[in-house]
């Protein structure tokens, strides 16, 4: 008899105690955090822990526990130049040291 179950049945008239009730969590597969007994999606889900696993590639990511190919390397870089527009340090990464780099000569007058 309880319109949050599951097995809501709007001809019951007596309580049988026998509601199932959603079970909140991630339920998109390809999540890293998917829960197989949710039943209804809280938004909760979290996909940052796609990455590159190889530690000898320049992007290895520490945290990341699933490889999503990204992998590139040191001596790679010449094909990855589409990859590494913004790469203003040449790291191998376009990342917010990039970005302060920018920032620093933000307002300079170029002569």
């Amino acid at each position: 008899m309880d319109v949050d179950a599951l097995n809501y049945d709007p001809s019951a008239n007596v309580a049988s105690g026998d509601c199932v009730l959603p079970t909140l969590g991630c339920t998109y597969t390809d999540a890293c955090n998917f829960e197989i007994e949710a039943s209804e999606d809280d938004g909760s889900c979290d996909w940052a822990c796609y990455g590159c696993m190889d530690i000898q590639a320049v992007n290895y990511d520490e945290e990341a526990t699933t490889d999503d190919s990204s992998c590139f390397y040191s001596d790679d870089n010449n094909q990855n130049t589409e990859l590494c527009a913004g790469d203003i340090d040449s790291d191998g990464i376009v990342g917010i040291s990039d970005l302060l780099l920018v920032l620093s000569g933000f307002g300079f007058v170029c002569e």
